[in-house]
């Protein structure tokens, strides 16, 4: 998917890209999960809580492990996201019941250890974010605009772009989404190949749930990434209303809700922008007034999120930080880069990679 088709446009540098290519190989791309909260995870938990796995994978979708998984071991398993088949992936699955298992598990592309016991099993927001190590294969680089996008990103400047896998690459899902917020229930099920048969809805609702509200969720992706390239072109990232606090050297964020100039000591205001949904309102700051337009463009009220006839997809809305909350930790050169960084969750190293290759 181009970056026009996502909504995204534009950066948040201005120094010229390193160039070169990603992923030639799966071990090109590696991610390790980062807990902020293990619910007191200890090996003296072991067969009394829900267990915890430590979960290496590599070319397998997340989902493929986790159905192996459950099928091979009888329980069934939180994730706490959904990592890239061609790359080689540290992640946790967590147990939703108590039990025995064994300490070690394995498939062809999937190898599970049962490190801990937890006292409830761990969700979502138990990530923290995620650890990467990324070789960019024939990038040219002396450090300079590494150093500048090191920079950058601990300043702030980087726009917090929803990348190109939320989109999907052989449906477009934020389409799909679009239609069904539209009421025109029709032209989804033909954007997402289907057949009607008993009506629009009925052919609708033998999708999968999680998938119906994927499709929503891509098309409030959409909007949240061109309603970001509207202020950035308005000339860079501002403060926005509300805010939430980071620190720019240490790995530490206070995600907790506040107005700017609320945040102080240590940590760096982080500005808000709304992700669009039934609950949007204009707060009168340059993201709210960027995303109202968004929408007029777009023919879509706030309203229509309430999606009366199938209203288990409805959304909400909600904020999302303005620009990526990561650290650059260090990078080695020669025949390529090797970067490596940290991203709170939610970021993209897909937009991160954007940004210094471009």
């Amino acid at each position: 998917m181009s970056r026009d088709e996502a909504g995204a446009r534009g950066y948040g540098t201005s120094f010229q890209g390193i160039g070169g290519t990603i992923k030639l190989r799966e071990e090109d791309f590696e991610v390790s999960e980062l807990l902020s909260d293990a619910h007191g995870a200890s090996p003296s938990l072991k067969g009394r809580g829900f267990p915890l796995f430590a979960v290496t994978k590599r070319g397998r979708t997340t989902g493929e492990a986790k159905s192996a998984m459950e099928r091979a071991l009888r329980v069934r398993l939180n994730v706490l996201g959904l990592k890239d088949r061609a790359a080689v992936v540290h992640q946790f699955a967590s147990a939703r019941g108590r039990g025995t298992v064994p300490a070690e598990w394995r498939t062809p592309g999937v190898r599970a250890l049962h490190v801990a016991d937890t006292r409830e099993p761990l969700a979502r927001s138990d990530l923290f974010g995620n650890a990467f190590r990324v070789v960019v294969s024939g990038a040219r680089e002396d450090g300079s605009r590494l150093r500048e996008l090191r920079d950058s990103l601990r300043g702030g400047l980087v726009p917090n772009f929803y990348g190109g896998q939320r989109f999907g690459s052989r449906r477009p899902n934020h389409l799909v989404g679009r239609a069904i917020v539209k009421g025109e229930f029709g032209q989804a099920c033909g954007l997402a190949g289907l057949k009607e048969g008993d009506g629009a809805v009925g052919a609708l609702r033998r999708v999968p749930l999680p998938i119906r509200r994927l499709y929503v969720n891509a098309y409030q992706s959409y909007l949240f990434n061109r309603c970001l390239s509207g202020v950035l072109e308005g000339g860079g990232l501002p403060a926005g209303e509300l805010c939430i606090g980071r620190h720019p050297d240490a790995v530490l964020v206070d995600g907790r809700i506040r107005r700017a100039g609320e945040v102080g000591g240590s940590l760096l205001p982080v500005p808000l922008c709304p992700l669009p949904g039934y609950a949007f309102r204009d707060r009168g700051d340059a993201y709210s007034r960027a995303m109202a337009a968004v929408l007029a463009e777009e023919g879509i009220a706030a309203r229509d999120f309430f999606v009366k006839e199938m209203q288990e997809v409805s959304a909400e809305g909600g904020l999302r930080p303005a620009s990526m909350i990561g650290w650059v930790r260090g990078w080695r050169m020669g025949g390529g880069v090797e970067l490596r960084f940290v991203l709170y969750r939610g970021s993209y190293a897909t937009v991160l990679l954007r940004e210094a290759v471009k």
